[in-house]
């Protein structure tokens, strides 16, 4: 369907589900329309639920990568250490640093949603509120009604189409994506151990 239609037969759908008042189960694989038409979510890998929650539990805290990025969030990964101030630096396995104020340390997953992450000019001050800053190239640049998603390597940011437009990003220009490290989700990973010839799997 197309997004119009879409939005309309979720408010359908969802006007249905509350006259019914009877329990019922919706299959999807939006997140979106899971979290427009149910107080609770499942979320099914292989046959076994990996999380069960309301949509906002899902969002704030992810029990695994998979179900981060299903909520929409960007997912990279690195190594935690816990610094003095009470914040966690994240090396990131691509290279750079993120910081973030979950407790963690060693392998971790970092999501971070795309409404917490500004676009900015690469020159821009660095001296602003938001602590994490990746700098790179815009991948794609794609709208979402009066807001546009960009893309920076593996962060995406969502801005105003003012905003977009103000700024002139396009495909290929040098930007830097800013959240704050309040906003940058931590999830610990089982740490990686050597297979039995020596190769790291």
């Amino acid at each position: 369907l197309d997004a119009v239609t879409s939005g309309e037969v979720r408010g359908e759908h969802a006007a249905v589900l509350a006259q019914s008042a009877r329990p019922s189960i919706v299959v999807t694989h939006d997140f979106g329309e899971a979290a427009a038409l149910a107080p609770r979510v499942a979320v099914v890998v292989e046959g076994g639920v990996r999380q069960l929650g309301t949509p906002a539990e899902l969002v704030a805290a992810p029990a695994d990568p998979f179900v981060a990025g299903l909520t929409g969030a960007s997912v990279v990964r690195g190594w935690a250490r816990r610094v003095p101030g009470g914040l966690t630096i994240v090396d990131l396995d691509e290279g750079g640093e993120i910081h973030s104020t979950d407790p963690a340390t060693g392998p971790v997953a970092v999501a971070v949603h795309p409404w917490e992450v500004t676009i900015e000019p690469p020159d821009a001050d660095p001296r602003g509120s938001a602590r994490n800053r990746v700098r790179g190239r815009v991948t794609s640049v794609h709208p979402v009604g009066d807001r546009v998603r960009v893309a920076v390597g593996p962060i995406v940011g969502e801005i105003t189409a003012e905003s977009a437009a103000r700024l002139a990003v396009t495909r290929g220009d040098n930007v830097t994506a800013a959240f704050k490290a309040v906003g940058t989700r931590l999830i610990p990973l089982a740490p990686t151990t050597p297979s039995l010839d020596g190769v790291w799997p």
